[in-house]
């Protein structure tokens, strides 16, 4: 039998989906990516399916690769989890993660932090074009041009909802991703 408790909480998670059409994961607070348990919120996109497919795809590039150690670096980072997979599968990765919002970089370490990867994963706030706090190891460069201290490997799944369509009406947008 399920305690009396539960079962009222379990009805009231329910009927808050009904009504708001939320997203399961922003009501439990966690989504799996590939296998990992990630927390999220509504200052963070949920990681779709396509992302994992992308990280699988880097994982086994990487596998190809010599020498001692591996620079990445993941834009538009949001829960992290391209960041974390990567560096959670391949020992060698040294991963800088970038996201514009301060919120979302807040929920990328607590994923680190819960995964053990902090060591493993930087993270700074500045958007694509290298406009960084101060002391961000990357930037990126217009098209043509080689970026300063580059990453060879650089992974990302922008946002692809256009900026009017994120003032947060819609239950199922971030509060801030742009």
């Amino acid at each position: 039998a399920v305690a009396p408790e539960k079962l009222a909480r379990y009805r009231e998670l329910v009927k808050r989906r009904a009504e708001t059409r939320e997203p399961l994961q922003y009501i439990l607070g966690h989504t799996q990516f590939v296998d990992l348990k990630l927390s999220v919120s509504k200052d963070v996109l949920i990681p779709r399916p396509e992302t994992e497919l992308l990280a699988l795809w880097g994982v086994e590039r990487l596998k190809g690769v010599t020498g001692e150690s591996l620079r990445a670096l993941d834009l538009c980072t949001g829960s992290g989890c391209l960041a974390l997979f990567m560096a959670s599968k391949e020992a060698r990765a040294k991963i800088s993660a970038a996201d514009l919002s301060p919120a979302a970089l807040a929920i990328a370490k607590k994923n680190a932090d819960a995964l053990k990867l902090s060591e493993r994963v930087e993270f700074h706030e500045g958007d694509l074009f290298g406009r960084g706090a101060h002391g961000a190891p990357w930037r990126v460069a217009p098209l043509g041009r080689t970026p300063r201290r580059a990453a060879p490997w650089r992974l990302g799944t922008p946002p692809r909802a256009h900026r009017d369509d994120l003032d947060g009406s819609h239950p199922a947008t971030p509060s801030r991703c742009l």
